[in-house]
């Protein structure tokens, strides 16, 4: 007898994957990765609507506006940019003194 392992959400997860690929194939836009890429980051964005404009809020900590490009393309908005990681040096010696 072979035993099976039960996954309870297996199905909720293909039909999550359903309707991802039914999106995609309405709209033309291909998903995010669902596996964090190395060196690829996806911040968090608010865009705001009003009758006159958009307003768009990104969180790109340590970056100024000089460091990412917006470009607006056929309908769809980029915003792209690049940081680059600097590695803190190594700490001095310290010593605590306590009164």
């Amino acid at each position: 007898m072979n035993l099976i392992r039960w996954e309870p959400f297996e199905g909720l997860n293909r039909i999550q994957s359903r309707i991802n690929d039914l999106f995609e194939e309405t709209f033309g836009r291909p998903r995010l990765p669902s596996v964090p890429t190395p060196g690829v980051w996806y911040p968090p964005v608010d865009i705001l609507e009003s009758k006159e404009a958009y307003a768009i809020r990104a969180e790109l900590p340590g970056m100024k506006k000089e460091d990412f490009n917006l470009e607006l393309n056929d309908g769809t908005l980029t915003l792209s940019g690049e940081s680059v990681f600097l590695r803190p040096r190594r700490p001095s010696r310290s010593r605590s003194v306590s009164p």
